[in-house]
């Protein structure tokens, strides 16, 4: 069958706001340093103090010996649909 590849990874909110999205980059480089592969994945509802798991998947194997994956979780705090507000 066809092979892909999968990274996982939890996203924590350390904060006291909820957020309605954001986005969480990955980047996977090899055993020194090349760049192998990349990926965002949009993520919604993330509550205040809470973890949520985030998954992003390519269509392909990635090739190469894997050394280092960034997980870097993004939210935009200039837009004000990000921050939920109190009900």
């Amino acid at each position: 069958g066809l092979q892909r590849s999968v990274v996982e990874a939890d996203v924590a909110n350390r904060t006291s706001f909820d957020f309605a999205y954001g986005i969480v980059q990955f980047a996977v480089f090899d055993t020194v340093g090349n760049l192998l592969a990349v990926n965002s994945v949009g993520i919604d509802n993330v509550k205040a103090a809470a973890r949520k798991q985030v998954r992003s998947i390519w269509p392909s194997e990635i090739t190469g010996k894997i050394g280092r994956i960034d997980v870097r979780p993004r939210i935009n705090l200039f837009d004000p649909a990000v921050i939920v507000k109190p009900q």
